[in-house]
């Protein structure tokens, strides 16, 4: 799955489909806090007060993760598209670790990594010449810019990746109504 570089030296580590996967029902997000318990349980009990104007909410990982997934840049989605949260908590795993460090805002680190995704999709997107060269296709040039252009940090976030996606598949098909 994880081809860094792949047989003809091109790198594949996401469909695009698949980096764009967002399952918006609830027990879909159920399914994906069971896949965070079972492969990242020192952040099972991580949860962040956010204000919402005057409102205050407490959530956890997964409903941060979660509910960052569909945004969009600025005020709209032109092309809509979201990313899938198995995609940004492999990514936010990979850059914090796996235990929360102290005072970590999860919101701000989440929304780094889906504006970031979402610029190297659209600069992608318009520009192929970018990428066409070196990927199999736009997912795998989001992916390596967001690494830092790490080819070893793209390998272990492509492992990551899989295997969170693949623990949460497992679970949504036992979930869906």
């Amino acid at each position: 799955m994880c081809q860094v570089p792949g047989e003809d030296g091109r790198i594949f580590v996401i469909d695009d489909g698949e980096l764009q996967e967002h399952h918006l029902h609830y027990k879909a997000k159920e399914a994906f806090r069971e896949a965070i318990r079972i492969h990242y349980p020192n952040w099972v009990s991580y949860t962040q007060r956010l204000i919402f104007g005057k409102m205050m909410v407490t959530h956890d990982l997964a409903t941060i993760v979660w509910d960052a997934a569909p945004e969009c840049i600025g005020r709209e989605c032109i092309p809509p598209y979201s990313i899938n949260p198995s995609v940004i908590l492999s990514a936010l795993i990979l850059k914090y670790g796996e235990l929360p460090p102290p005072d970590f805002d999860a919101y701000q680190a989440v929304r780094q990594i889906v504006l970031g995704m979402k610029h190297f999709y659209e600069k992608g997107s318009t520009q192929p010449e970018v990428w066409q060269d070196r990927f199999t296709n736009i997912g795998s040039y989001v992916m390596y810019e967001v690494m830092g252009q790490d080819e070893e940090a793209l390998r272990r976030w492509c492992r990551a990746y899989h295997t969170t996606y693949y623990t949460f598949s497992l679970i949504w098909q036992t979930k869906r109504p």
